[in-house]
């Protein structure tokens, strides 16, 4: 619905910044547990969760198409740092940023 596909615009237009729940509440203008209710419902995920999965599909993203390093795509993803990006990636892909960059 309208307000599900502007909380993830919302979340998507802020990655590189720090987001918390109490972040989109107030950007979205609704309760806390109404917008945790609601990507839940959704996604089946917590809204951290969902911003998580944002922030390693835009680093994936960018180490497919873009010459930056990994510490900038960390940046501009979200993450406080390369080494952060690094462990996300291998727990939750099972790869490294750099292993996702070449072997693609």
């Amino acid at each position: 619905d309208r307000e599900f596909a502007l909380l993830c615009d919302y979340i998507e237009g802020n990655l590189e910044d720090k987001l918390s729940c109490a972040d989109l509440s107030r950007a979205m203008n609704l309760p806390l547990r109404t917008i945790h209710e609601s990507v839940k419902l959704r996604t089946g995920r917590s809204p951290y969760n969902l911003i998580i999965e944002k922030r390693i599909a835009r680093a994936c993203e960018m180490l497919r198409n873009s010459n930056a390093s990994i510490a900038e795509i960390a940046c501009a993803s979200g993450f406080s740092s390369q080494q952060h990006l690094t462990a996300t990636l291998s727990r939750r892909l099972g790869r490294t940023p750099r292993r996702l960059r070449y072997d693609t």
